[in-house]
């Protein structure tokens, strides 16, 4: 299972990330960057968007916080998706090698019926 986790780390501090359910192996997936943001679009660099102090937000701020929020959302719906898809695609391999396994069962009794009436 994957989290959107907040770093406390002084380098890093507010950042947000996604982190593996697992933290043994350190869990960091990759940073999450907020909408419209260089280092989103350019794949690196400092997050200047979390390093701000909580007082020093404004309705720019918060706009763009509700816009991550809805991207967001987006990801989890998409990622919901995906993984209705796969497990769909499970069920129905599992229907198939239950329908061949069936099969081979039948052709291995009639071939031993063959066998047998000799």
């Amino acid at each position: 299972m994957c989290y959107l986790r907040i770093s406390t780390s002084d380098q890093n501090k507010n950042r947000l990330y996604y982190s593996y359910e697992d933290r043994s192996c350190n869990g960091f997936l990759a940073w999450r960057y907020p909408i419209n943001c260089a280092a989103a679009t350019q794949g690196g660099g400092n997050n200047d968007a979390f390093k701000r102090q909580p007082t020093e937000l404004d309705m720019e701020d918060l706009t763009a916080l509700k816009v991550e929020l809805q991207k967001l959302r987006e990801d989890i719906c998409w990622l919901y998706g995906k993984l209705q898809g796969t497990e769909n695609g499970v069920a129905t391999m599992k229907f198939m090698v239950c329908g061949v396994a069936t099969c081979l069962g039948f052709i291995f009794l009639m071939i031993l019926a063959l066998i047998t009436m000799r």
